[in-house]
Formats: C-alpha cells, structure tokens, sequence
C-alpha cells in the first residue's frame, strides 16, 4: 500500500516525513483504542508508534521497522480506502487525487489477500521443505488476476507482458501511478558470467 501513497508522500513511508494533516485536530490516526477508528489493535500501535519513532535512537527505528513499517503500510490503505467511519487523517490530501489514491490503495490491499500473497506466505521457506512449483504459482497468480480484475488499477494485472508473471509489473506501476518495469539486471549479470566461463 505505501507504494500507492508514494505520489503524494513523495517518500516510501518516512517516519521523519509523515504530513502534518495525518494528526490535524480530529484525526483518529495514531490514537490507540480509539473505538471510531476502523484500525486493528495492532495497525492503531504502528500508527501511534509511527508518530513518535522519528525522534527514536537506532534500536527504535530498527524496532519500528522490523515489526511495525508494514503494519503501517496497511493502516494508511484503510484510512483512505475502506475505513468505514472517516476521520481528518487523510483530509491533506484534495479531494480529486484522495479517490485516485483511494483506487489504488483498494487495489493493493485486495492484492495482499490474492491467492498469490496467500501461497507466499504459507511457503516454508528456509525450513528444509518444499516450495510451490511453478505450476502451483502461476495457478495462484491466475486466481489472484481474476480476483484483481475488478476496477481500472487491478486490471492492470491482466496485461500479458511477457514477464513470468504476467501483468504483474503493470500492477505495481498502474498502484504506484508510476512506471515501473522489469529489471534486466539478472540477465545481464547472467550474460556477462556465460561470456566469462566461455573465455576460460
């Protein structure tokens, strides 16, 4: 979600950088056990927590950032797309770029409830089992497409653009509002070791 925020941050979630607006008088933003707020105990302590970790030594931000940035990332996408009792917290932004943001901030969060997230996450990665195959990924990546295939951002993931994924760079970049496109570093590391080992 902060990917879709970045446009009108113009930073990927900067703790020292936050508005002002997001704690403007009857902001709901970083107030724990606030009962209006739509906010899950946890996002309502990221965003408490996001407030003051900028004035933090080192370990704090490190804390912050190991336990609470992603967290953070959600809360921002419920208050401007699906909180269902809206308070200031996102009144610095107008109103025209708010339901763009809105568009996008909905997408990425039905994205983090694709199949796909859900394979990844339930991948045991590094405890000595298996992985999903290629088929069990592409399957999920399928699933997730349709269910991303709902409104003009999520269409995005439809694209067939030769990218193992299909779509998914056109995803990110139609969320960020941005383009964003697949890197060739691999490849061209890859090219320059073949050219290397046939030299020897």
């Amino acid at each position: 979600p902060l990917l879709a925020f970045e446009p009108q941050l113009g930073h990927a979630g900067d703790p020292a950088r936050w508005p002002a607006g997001l704690s403007a008088p009857g902001s709901r933003f970083g107030v724990i056990g606030d009962r209006e707020c739509d906010h899950t105990k946890s996002e309502q302590s990221a965003t408490n927590r996001t407030l003051r970790v900028s004035v933090e030594p080192g370990e704090g931000w490190r804390a912050y950032f190991d336990r609470q940035h992603s967290q953070l990332a959600g809360a921002l996408a419920v208050c401007v797309a699906t909180c269902r009792n809206p308070c200031t917290a996102m009144d610095w932004i107008e109103p025209e770029p708010r339901a763009d943001l809105q568009l996008r901030a909905r997408t990425a969060l039905t994205f983090a409830e694709t199949p796909l997230v859900r394979l990844r996450h339930a991948a045991p990665v590094g405890h000595g089992f298996g992985v999903p195959s290629p088929e069990e990924v592409l399957d999920a990546w399928e699933r997730s497409r349709a269910a991303l295939d709902k409104n003009a951002v999520g269409t995005a993931a439809t694209k067939d653009d030769g990218f193992p994924l299909p779509g998914l760079p056109a995803l990110f970049a139609a969320v960020a509002a941005a383009p964003i496109e697949p890197s060739g570093l691999l490849a061209g590391v890859s090219s320059h070791l073949v050219t290397l080992l046939q030299r020897a």
